[in-house]
């Protein structure tokens, strides 16, 4: 038995979203076992600083056979086996949803024994996204959203209400490891220090962008993130009233630009007045993907 909405019409993204917890919370056990006792079997991917793992392997293929066995109408995007299609998805549907999908954000983390990965999967339609899904296996925390309430273990969460810059927290990826640190980074990073009231590294876009829609933070910023990255988060960033903003523009649409580099807030927090439309027009130009 399958979810496919009949006819024309979308799933009821309340039912996207479940699907996403459902095929999170099966991979999430043996991600925390594999994490503990350190046998992640990690290899470099495409160069010293893009790591994968038999785990992130393993992971993306269930959660693949997990949502298209639900609804084989659908189409998974992939960071490690690209898109793969159901057994009745066609291209251009109108009902049709895409899930982006990253079985272990924040790879290098799991890989070196740092306790800050999670699942992410976000499902959007035409364009536009429904429902998100990011669960982290040691916390046992699962922030989700259907696109109106963003939940913490179906707890609703508001996001912060800070409005000032250098009363909020910054979470970033930013410098960036794969791209060449220089002069002009370096002063970029150090206006971002001096822009906010904390500035934190963490390692996991997906998981960066949860805690911003869950008000544990205020604001993100990243370079290299891909949409199998951000799509999840952005979808929570959308329901807790927050901007999402690339080179590209904000809106809607912006979290397909997020290849080269993005910048989120909370609603509270105008980001015209932080340092980060800077940083992000800076690494606009440059593929840093």
């Amino acid at each position: 038995m399958t979810t496919d909405a009949p006819g024309p019409c979308a799933p009821d993204p309340r039912v996207v979203r479940d699907l996403a917890i459902e095929a999170a919370e099966a991979v999430a056990p043996r991600l925390a076992t594999v994490f503990h006792d350190r046998d992640t079997g990690a290899q470099r991917k495409g160069g010293a600083h893009d790591v994968v793992t038999d785990a992130d392997l393993w992971a993306e293929r269930s959660l693949r056979d997990h949502l298209l066995a639900a609804l084989p109408s659908s189409a998974v995007v992939g960071e490690e086996y690209g898109t793969r299609e159901g057994s009745t998805h066609q291209p251009g549907g109108a009902h049709q949803v895409r899930w982006h999908v990253d079985p272990i954000d924040g790879t290098i983390n799991f890989a070196t024994g740092v306790p800050f990965f999670c699942v992410s999967i976000g499902a959007e339609v035409q364009g536009r996204l429904v429902a998100g899904v990011v669960l982290d296996p040691l916390r046992e925390e699962c922030f989700a959203t259907a696109g109106e309430v963003v939940e913490c273990n179906g707890r609703p969460l508001q996001p912060s209400e800070v409005a000032e810059p250098l009363d909020a927290v910054l979470l970033t990826n930013f410098p960036y490891e794969a791209q060449p640190f220089g002069t002009s980074q370096a002063q970029r990073y150090g206006e971002l220090l001096r822009g906010f009231r904390a500035t934190r590294r963490l390692g996991s876009v997906a998981l960066e962008l949860a805690y911003v829609a869950a008000g544990r933070a205020e604001a993100a910023f990243a370079a290299g993130a891909h949409t199998w990255d951000v799509a999840a988060g952005a979808a929570m960033l959308q329901a807790a009233g927050g901007r999402f903003l690339t080179p590209s523009g904000d809106g809607p649409h912006a979290w397909t630009d997020g290849t080269r580099a993005f910048a989120a807030a909370t609603g509270a927090l105008e980001l015209e007045r932080t340092p980060l439309p800077a940083a992000l027009a800076a690494l606009g130009g440059v593929d840093v993907a």
